[in-house]
């Protein structure tokens, strides 16, 4: 638990060559209320700064690449009832903890957000609109979401279903 009682949660980042991104979404967690209690980046190997950028900012633990044995490895390390999951490239909004301590407190195992393309990657396509409503829509068909959403998990359900 955190200090103000609401379940500690850690943020799992897994990376490969992500030197351009992962500045960007280390700003936003630390605008974050409440602040998560952990950043664990989980690097496949990286060639370039991510290493480094990683290191100054977060907990930095080695994996072998591929995104499940990073993220895993990412939670073995994390010490947080709960665990979330986030790609470099993501940018959470600042009351993101908050809903997440919200679904906890209502009993969920787990979750994820509705996936929605920064205002500059809009302008890149005009298809992202149309790709953002058709994840929305399969996870809500399938109840199954994407690893870009955002995923977070209570840990004993984690360890229960083996990472």
């Amino acid at each position: 638990m955190s200090r103000t009682g609401e379940p500690a949660i850690a943020v799992i980042v897994p990376t490969w060559n992500e030197a351009s991104r992962l500045p960007r979404l280390l700003d936003a967690l630390e605008r974050c209320r409440p602040r998560p209690a952990e950043v664990v980046v989980a690097d496949g190997g990286s060639g370039d700064r991510t290493r480094e950028l990683a290191r100054a900012r977060a907990r930095l633990v080695h994996a072998s690449r591929g995104r499940a044995s990073q993220q895993n490895a990412g939670a073995a390390a994390a010490s947080t009832e709960i665990l979330w999951f986030l790609h470099a490239d993501s940018i959470p909004p600042p009351d993101a903890p908050a809903q997440i301590a919200a679904a906890a407190a209502d009993g969920a195992p787990g979750g994820a957000f509705r996936i929605a393309f920064h205002p500059e990657e809009r302008t890149r396509s005009p298809l992202l609109p149309v790709i953002e409503r058709g994840i929305d829509i399969r996870t809500r068909v399938t109840r199954t979401a994407t690893g870009d959403q955002g995923i977070f998990v209570r840990r004993r359900v984690f360890d229960a279903i083996g990472g």
